[in-house]
């Protein structure tokens, strides 16, 4: 899988590709320090893609919860991922 994302990149297409650190979040959180970086990353990452924001806090959700982030914090992370990953694909 990481030859075909850097033989996109490589080409140069412009496509998006799905970041491992992405993946590395929803399958295993995060540690305390890196939790919000990581979520607000995970969800720019996935907005790169068209996500639409229902999948997102799907996909991120509960891993940001078991990181130990209140609700409030997981919710806000997400949205402005979101609008951040919007806003460098426009």
């Amino acid at each position: 899988m990481a030859v075909v994302q850097f033989a996109r990149r490589a080409a140069g297409d412009g496509s998006p590709t799905l970041n491992h650190s992405t993946l590395a979040f929803i399958r295993d959180g995060a540690d305390t320090g890196d939790r919000h970086r990581l979520l607000f990353s995970c969800a720019a990452n996935l907005a790169e893609f068209g996500c639409p924001p229902a999948l997102a806090h799907a996909l991120l959700n509960e891993a940001a919860l078991d990181a130990g982030l209140p609700p409030s914090d997981v919710r806000r992370q997400i949205d402005c991922g979101l609008a951040k990953g919007r806003a460098a694909t426009c």
